[in-house]
């Protein structure tokens, strides 16, 4: 229903709204938490606050470790493969709060049948320690723990998505060969689209049983992307040598710019 222009910006645009509503929420905090620890005893806050946080990670270490089997149990799986406890603990680790627990905190009444709301303060405290710590914590070592565990993409996901981008390609050159047969097309162009599909297919097949790709192929397109971005940083440059010699129109500066910054995004993915 949409075209492709229309769904970039659209993503743009609830990532952006997105990120404007948290960057208020913490604003927000941010403004309320000197009025908050006005006056406030920090000892037995900060205890609570730890032990809460202490109750997140136990939590939904517990849960992972128990729900997805219990799931399982109720609904067995169409063959996809059981998570390991590996990754099972990068999940509990990477429970961090955010938005949703600042809001919450946030939404509770100043005052509640005339009287001060009992321990707003304390609440909105606790809560802001322990997103804050949640954050941090979790978000410094992910990393260092997925390197330690060994985990990165999951096998299975990749092998799917391997499979489905060369059936596209199989599809995409079908279709080549049929607009072959019903117009002289030239054969540059011919061999041109070919060439670009079958490349893609050598490239990924080695991914649908899990084999290495001994032809290098994959280390050719990683080469070939690095290439790319060197090439698009070039362009960058040149472009806006055009800009400042008034040799192009701030209008058309932009429009190139969006398209080299497109093509940047893709080879980023």
């Amino acid at each position: 229903m949409l075209s492709p222009t229309s769904r970039l910006r659209t993503l743009g645009f609830w990532e952006a709204l997105t990120f404007l509503l948290e960057s208020v929420l913490f604003l927000l905090i941010g403004l309320q938490l000197p009025h908050i620890t006005h006056g406030l005893s920090l000892g037995r806050p900060l205890v609570y606050a730890a032990a809460v946080v202490v109750a997140l990670v136990a939590v939904r270490m517990a849960w992972m470790f128990t729900v997805p089997s219990l799931v399982r149990l109720a609904r067995p799986s169409r063959g996809e493969p059981l998570q390991t406890p590996a990754e099972l603990a990068v999940l509990g680790w990477s429970g961090m709060r955010g938005g949703v627990s600042l809001a919450a905190a946030l939404a509770l009444p100043l005052t509640a049948d005339g009287h001060a709301f009992p321990d707003r303060a304390n609440i909105t405290f606790i809560a802001y320690v322990a997103i804050a710590a949640t954050l941090v914590i979790p978000g410094l070592t992910l990393s260092s723990v997925v390197r330690r565990l060994g985990l990165g993409e999951e096998e299975a996901v990749a092998r799917e998505e391997a499979k489905a981008r060369v059936a596209l390609a199989h599809a995409a050159l079908g279709h080549i060969e049929e607009m072959a047969e019903r117009e002289e097309l030239p054969q540059p162009l011919l061999d041109q689209l070919r060439m670009t599909y079958e490349l893609r297919i050598s490239r990924l097949e080695p991914r649908l049983d899990g084999r290495q790709d001994s032809s290098g192929a994959a280390q050719d397109a990683q080469r070939a992307r690095e290439l790319r971005r060197e090439l698009i940083g070039t362009e960058r440059r040149r472009l806006a040598e055009l800009r400042r010699r008034r040799q192009i129109s701030a209008h058309s500066q932009r429009q190139i710019e969006h398209e080299l910054d497109l093509e940047e995004s893709r080879l980023a993915q």
